[in-house]
């Protein structure tokens, strides 16, 4: 299985120490997003091969992630927060946001804006184009007792709360 290739633990979503790399040693929430980090590195430092049989390698590793993706889904590795539904804003306006895994999307009618994200663990980042404004930023996804996502606190000061 690619994941022991890759000294990688399915069940706890991390990267165990590799004697032979200079990997951090870390809790991962998105595992296809880490095991690919771990492949990229893997075929960054194999600076010993030629370009024709390092493409033949990233080739077969990509075949091999793309076939073992649904085992990732089925372990929950890709799951995240859960962000879909109507949130209010300090801004005074109302995100619809729908999301798919650990994408998502959202409209506020209020500024004719259209945005889009990516979710991962409490991480959260998006973009934005609208009337009034176009941008980007980072945040931090707040879960109630229940684990229900309830606030994004955002790296530009905005405020996202459920309704």
């Amino acid at each position: 299985m690619i994941s022991g290739r890759y000294n990688f633990n399915m069940s706890d979503c991390i990267y165990l120490e590799d004697k032979d790399e200079d990997l951090d040693i870390e809790k991962k929430l998105d595992c296809v997003t880490e095991l690919e980090k771990v492949i990229a590195n893997k075929i960054t430092k194999a600076k010993s091969l030629n370009r024709l049989t390092l493409l033949a390698k990233k080739n077969e590793i990509e075949k091999q992630l793309a076939s073992h993706r649904t085992n990732l889904i089925v372990l929950g590795c890709d799951q995240a927060v859960d962000i879909s539904g109507t949130w209010n804003s300090s801004l005074g306006a109302v995100y619809q946001i729908s999301q798919n895994g650990a994408k998502f999307t959202w409209s506020v009618s209020k500024f004719s804006e259209k945005g889009e994200g990516v979710i991962s663990g409490s991480s959260i980042s998006a973009k934005w184009t609208g009337n009034y404004t176009n941008g980007s930023a980072n945040g931090s996804v707040k879960s109630d007792a229940a684990g229900k996502a309830n606030r994004i606190e955002w790296n530009n000061g905005v405020v996202f709360m459920r309704n």
